[in-house]
């Protein structure tokens, strides 16, 4: 018998998190009447938040694959970006809960914006069905190649001795952007909350996806940034651009050089990506059944296991209970530390 190709990568820390008790999320729509045989017209159209290039676009696109022939109808991707993912989501719930349309949720719009002062004008528990994650992945800090610095502790001294500060890169409301918000107060080493107490001085530049920031970063237009791992392998492995750090618990195997920022000076740092499968409540429940059903069958397929080990990504537990779960916790995780941290208060 043939053996499925399997990950033999370490256990990222947050993946404890998902096998706790459920979390308060609903994960099934309520039956409604007769409807149509689903799906009886092509094609679905899976709404990937982002511009091209990213890493939600990569895995937008292999799952729309993967899942249109599993469930053998044509699903089209549709990228719509702004306002770090949010504008896409609020474009699809404004469609019919019909099970047509789909929308790739992650960290950023689904979690991150909703601990922001500006609300997304949606509530991810509420308005959305979980169906299944489909990725978790560590941030990778880097410089260009020729920079000086080469630890964290020389890009801490560099920003302090500076008078004017360092500029990066980020995408607004992604893990990236959070991880460095939260390197900043860090590295301040006091409580935010303490009188005199400062960020360490870095001004960041927002960007609409991940693909121009990383070349931004190789031309020198911005002197860092935090980007998904699978995004930068590219040019790490020229030689365009140096990490120093990972944001995971543990190094990760891909880079077992690059040192944790919790190895190198801040403990108990992690902040880690993650994306899912989603649809707009109402949707019929026989039509979310068998999306989710044909979600766990893509995710378990030896094509998409050989897919993401290649990319440094891990296949998170599969299933809307563990995607609900990390969905209720990532929103508490996130409003904390926005409140209590001081994270985006300056």
């Amino acid at each position: 018998m043939r053996r499925r190709a399997c990950l033999n990568l370490p256990a990222l820390s947050m993946l404890s998190l998902w096998l706790s008790p459920l979390a308060t999320v609903a994960t099934h729509a309520q039956p409604q009447g007769s409807e149509a045989v689903w799906p009886e017209r092509e094609p679905l159209r899976l709404v990937v938040p982002f511009p091209v290039g990213g890493t939600s676009d990569r895995i937008g696109r292999r799952v729309a694959d993967l899942l249109g022939r599993e469930i053998g109808q044509r699903i089209l991707v549709d990228n719509i970006g702004g306002a770090g993912g949010s504008v896409g989501v609020a474009q699809v719930l404004r469609q019919p809960a019909d099970g047509y349309t789909l929308i790739l949720g992650g960290i950023g719009q689904n979690a991150i914006a909703h601990a922001l002062p500006a609300p997304p004008g949606y509530d991810s528990r509420r308005d959305l069905i979980a169906l299944g994650l489909l990725h978790v992945g560590a941030n990778v800090l880097l410089v260009r190649a020729d920079s000086p610095l080469r630890r964290l502790e020389d890009l801490i001294a560099e920003a302090r001795r500076r008078p004017d500060p360092i500029q990066y890169a980020y995408t607004p409301a992604s893990s990236g952007h959070m991880a460095m918000e939260l390197l900043r107060r860090e590295a301040a080493r006091c409580p935010m909350t303490q009188p005199g107490c400062s960020a360490l001085p870095l001004a960041g530049q927002p960007y609409r996806g991940g693909g121009r920031l990383l070349q931004d970063l190789v031309d020198g237009r911005v002197g860092l940034l935090f980007v998904n791992l699978d995004s930068a392998l590219a040019d790490l492995r020229a030689g365009r651009v140096r990490a120093l750090a990972v944001s995971s618990a543990r190094r990760h195997p891909l880079l077992p050089e690059v040192p944790t920022l919790a190895e190198s000076g801040l403990p108990g740092f992690e902040v880690l990506s993650w994306s899912g499968l989603m649809v707009a409540r109402g949707t019929p429940a026989p039509v979310i059944e068998r999306l989710e059903a044909a979600l766990r069958r893509v995710m378990a397929s030896a094509e998409m296991q050989r897919a993401m080990q290649s990319e440094g990504l891990t296949l998170p537990p599969a299933g809307a209970e563990a995607h609900a779960q990390l969905l209720a916790r990532e929103i508490t995780r996130w409003q904390r530390l926005v409140r209590d941290g001081g994270i985006m208060s300056d």
